[in-house]
């Protein structure tokens, strides 16, 4: 798996076409254990390399940069959760999505919506009935 501290090398041999897909490959991982830091120095890199060159790079880091800021920025808090984890116990960081006032639906909302997804079932439901009882009706049926 790749590090920072490969990225890093790849900045130092002037390869910053690897050094941009290492870092875009990092994020997802670091995203999942929820670790801020290395998404604050996955940036930090990309800022590196964009200084470094003005063409594409510079563009690339850009966008790598506002991911940064994206999965790091307004709406996301980070929580301290005590977790086991393999043999050792230790403290890990989580990553959780505050949602916005206007977000969250009211259970009025979640009410509706599962009674929409049941209407067609129901229907569904009687048509089959209705036809089953056609069928027995015609084998059974007063001939």
């Amino acid at each position: 798996m790749t590090t920072i501290r490969d990225a890093r090398r790849s900045v130092e041999r002037g390869d910053l076409d690897a050094a941009m897909v290492a870092l875009w490959n990092l994020l997802e991982p670091l995203r999942l254990r929820g670790d801020l830091d290395g998404l604050h120095r996955v940036s930090e890199l990309a800022r590196e390399i964009g200084e470094q060159d003005g063409g594409t790079h510079r563009v690339e880091a850009q966008r790598l940069r506002a991911a940064v800021e994206e999965l790091t920025g307004a709406g996301v808090a980070t929580v301290v959760v005590e977790q086991a984890q393999s043999l050792d116990d230790e403290a890990w960081t989580e990553v959780v999505p505050i949602e916005e006032e206007g977000d969250a639906g009211s259970p009025a909302e979640d009410e509706e919506s599962a009674g929409r997804r049941l209407g067609p079932l129901v229907w569904a439901l009687l048509v089959g009935l209705f036809l089953l009882l056609n069928v027995l009706g015609n084998v059974f049926g007063d001939g």
